[in-house]
């Protein structure tokens, strides 16, 4: 008979045996009103997969649009991590019309994504610093491009871009 075993931050997976992986962990952040989820750990079927559904869902909960997500940290994903992060992708997709962007992949998660040919439905960035800039200058240079509309007041525009 084997006793479990815990050692420091893993987890016992199955009478006896430890996993190879770190629980995951997340922590929230907000750079210039963009939400940073980074992750530190496994993600993996059971509580891996669902700490990342639940800090993800948190924040479209919370009326976010978009979300950056920082995976470099994460040491493996099964199919259920995959998963919950295509989960993620799907939610802010369909129904906020907003996008989970990942800013930092570690080489495992970014093969991942790779085989399952899923890595083109997301915006990468090497890292969230850089990722968290982009988007911020993308966001002030739309909103400085989009043409403000207040009614009866004239354009410019005979046929305003939509």
């Amino acid at each position: 008979m084997m006793l479990p075993i815990s050692v420091g931050n893993y987890e016992e997976i199955g009478e006896g045996v430890m996993a190879l992986y770190r629980k995951l962990e997340v922590t929230r952040s907000e750079k210039n009103g963009i939400v940073v989820l980074k992750f530190d750990g496994g993600l993996l079927l059971g509580q891996g997969a669902d700490t990342f559904s639940s800090a993800t869902r948190r924040e479209f909960e919370d009326g976010k649009k978009v979300i950056v997500v920082d995976l470099i940290n994460v040491d493996h994903a099964d199919s259920a991590g995959v998963g919950a992060i295509v989960e993620a992708y799907v939610l802010f997709k369909n129904f906020k019309e907003g996008r989970v962007v990942l800013g930092g992949l570690s080489r495992k998660i970014r093969d991942s994504l790779t085989i399952a040919k899923l890595l083109p439905l997301f915006l990468v960035f090497e890292d969230s610093d850089l990722a968290v800039a982009c988007l911020t200058n993308n966001l002030q240079a739309t909103a400085k491009t989009q043409p403000s509309f207040q009614p009866g007041a004239s354009s410019g525009l005979a046929h305003p871009k939509l």
